[in-house]
């Protein structure tokens, strides 16, 4: 059949349906930079999810039919560092940690060390000088997650 022919081109047949993925995450134990170990939660899941046909489709193509993993456009990593009173960066701070210090900046990096986001939570404000400081550590945390989520992938 057509759709089985367009697989061996290696081509995607069109499907009839989409797909809604619902991602729950659970903090079993809060240490701290909760944005950080919740995003990584969240993209290694998703780099892990494997797409099938949709319900509604043919059961016995659906059956015939491996899934595919799900293909992330950006896998983005962040990282949470603190201002400490004395100037001092505090990288990756824990939950007791966190009160102590002057400010916390969360940086969000794609692959191409991009920022995605860079977020203020909260407390003073953190001093220019520190920002490349913050995106530099970014930049470092970043690699070693992705390095971390290839080999597990």
């Amino acid at each position: 059949d057509a759709a089985r022919g367009a697989q061996a081109d290696g081509e995607v047949p069109a499907l009839k349906g989409s797909w809604k993925l619902s991602l729950d995450i659970y903090v079993l134990s809060a240490d701290g930079a909760l944005l950080d170990v919740c995003l990584l939660a969240a993209v290694a899941a998703l780099q892990d999810a494997t797409l099938v046909l949709p319900a509604g489709e043919d059961e016995a193509a659906a059956s015939s039919v491996p899934g595919r993993r799900l293909r992330l456009r950006c896998t983005p990593c962040a990282l949470t560092c603190g201002a400490a009173a004395d100037g001092r960066l505090v990288v990756d701070p824990g939950a007791d940690e966190e009160p102590l210090l002057d400010s916390l900046a969360v940086a969000v990096l794609d692959e191409a060390d991009a920022v995605l986001s860079f977020n203020k939570p909260g407390g003073g404000a953190v001093k220019a000088s520190l920002l490349p400081q913050v995106l530099r550590a970014a930049q470092l945390r970043a690699r070693d997650v992705r390095e971390l989520l290839a080999s597990e992938g």
